[in-house]
């Protein structure tokens, strides 16, 4: 006789108890005509189900059928959105750069929400120190130029000194220069490239070193969607986000089994200040209503943080609903 076969007639009386490390169905007391049906031969990781035979009449059966149905939907539901499958952020430690505006700052603003310390850094400290005066958490501010090639070390040295670790680096730093050939400025393209490639390389690689000797940690960098496509006039610009794309690809594989999640952010048009230099601003060009706000990305990075460790976000394009290209 197997399990199932022990089930008693319609006149039981259901209790409910927990058993998650149950797998299989089981009799829990032969002689008293208990069955234990775990939650996830139910359907889901809810409790598990003891049945025993009583005398009960059929209203009190149904009655304690219906009060069963209300208990497991809601514990089964619960366990679904439970903040045990989400990963806790609160009193992990990011490093954000260009944090000064845009989507560093808005992803600052969501971060600290969530509980996280924060190291930030720009060029401008007196936008960093305004920003890090509104945020409701431990924050450590850091003024620099991103090509400097001792900054990306003393962010995470700041990180590891002052908050004990460091969990995230969001490498978010960058500039857009596009142009016809006969007339684009050649030393800003190259600046560019020392700001989008050089630095941004820097950083990844250093903060990567540290995150495979802890054994853990999310680093996220920022490309674009015209890192996966060239619009005339975009291919500098483009080219150095096809660089970031590469290297975030091969981070990613060198990173799988160290504990360590690699991401590449790919945003669209987001309302910032990357291109007020343009004659003729992109949303114009291309008739989109409505941007991508700085605070939609930071609500995509906190979604990527916050999946647990054996799920991966290896690539993420956010862009405005209206945006075709």
């Amino acid at each position: 006789m197997n399990d199932l076969d022990r089930v008693p007639d319609p006149s039981t009386r259901l209790r409910l108890g927990r058993d998650d490390k149950r797998t299989r169905m089981k009799i829990a007391d032969p002689d008293r005509s208990i069955l234990m049906i775990p939650g996830s031969k139910l359907g889901g990781a809810g409790p598990t189900l003891q049945i025993r035979a009583t005398t009960w009449d059929c209203h009190n059966i149904w009655i304690e059928y219906l009060l069963f149905t209300i208990y497991y939907c809601k514990e089964y539901c619960s366990n679904i959105f439970n903040w045990r499958y989400i990963m806790e952020l609160k009193g992990k430690v990011a490093v954000i750069t260009g944090a000064s505006s845009g989507i560093g700052e808005g992803t600052a603003r969501e971060l600290a929400n969530a509980g996280m310390k924060l190291v930030l850094t720009a060029r401008r400290k007196e936008l960093l120190d305004k920003i890090a005066a509104k945020l409701d958490t431990e924050t450590a501010v850091i003024a620099g130029d991103i090509t400097d090639e001792s900054l990306p070390q003393k962010l995470i040295d700041t990180a590891t000194e002052r908050f004990g670790s460091c969990d995230v680096v969001f490498n978010n730093a960058g500039v857009m220069i596009v142009g016809k050939a006969e007339d684009i400025d050649l030393e800003a393209v190259c600046k560019m490239v020392r700001i989008n490639v050089e630095a941004v390389f820097r950083l990844a690689i250093i903060a990567m070193r540290h995150m495979i000797k802890q054994g853990s940690g999310y680093l996220i960098n920022t490309s674009s969607i015209l890192g996966m496509k060239v619009r005339m006039t975009t291919g500098a610009y483009a080219g150095t986000k096809y660089a970031v794309e590469a290297l975030t690809e091969d981070l990613r594989m060198q990173a799988s089994g160290t504990g360590v999640r690699v991401c590449c952010l790919e945003p669209g048009l987001v309302e910032t200040h990357l291109q007020d230099h343009f004659p003729v601003h992109p949303k114009d060009m291309l008739n989109i209503k409505a941007l991508v706000q700085p605070a939609d990305i930071g609500r995509v990075i906190r979604f990527v943080l916050e999946q647990p460790d054996h799920v991966a976000i290896p690539r993420i394009l956010v862009s405005p609903a209206d945006q075709g290209m």
